[in-house]
C-alpha cells in the first residue's frame, strides 16, 4: 500500500535539461522558464529549478513506465523527434 503525504509540494519543469549518470545514479536536471533573464536583451531565461537523483534500476522503471502511461493515452514520446526536436 502506498500512503500519500500531502504536505509534499507539487514542483513544475518546462523542461529536462540535462541527463548525467554519476555514482550509479541517474541524475536528471529540470528547468522552468523565467519572464525576465538577467542576460540584458533577452526577455526569457531557462533556469535550471530541481535536479532528481534515482538509482538506475528505478530510472529504468520510471522510464518504462512513463512511457506505457503516455501511449496508453495516445501521446507517443517518439512524436516530437518526427516533428523535428531532437533528444538530448
Amino acid at each position: 500500500m502506498i500512503i500519500g503525504d500531502f504536505s509534499i509540494p507539487d514542483v513544475f519543469a518546462d523542461d529536462a535539461i540535462t541527463f548525467d549518470l554519476v555514482n550509479q545514479t541517474i541524475r536528471i536536471t529540470f528547468a522552468t522558464v523565467r519572464p525576465e533573464s538577467p542576460v540584458v536583451g533577452m526577455k526569457e531565461a531557462l533556469v535550471a529549478t530541481g535536479r532528481l537523483i534515482m538509482p538506475i534500476a528505478g530510472a529504468q522503471r520510471l522510464s518504462l513506465v512513463l512511457h506505457d502511461y503516455l501511449m496508453k493515452r495516445g501521446l507517443d514520446p517518439s512524436a516530437s523527434i518526427r516533428d523535428g526536436e531532437t533528444p538530448q
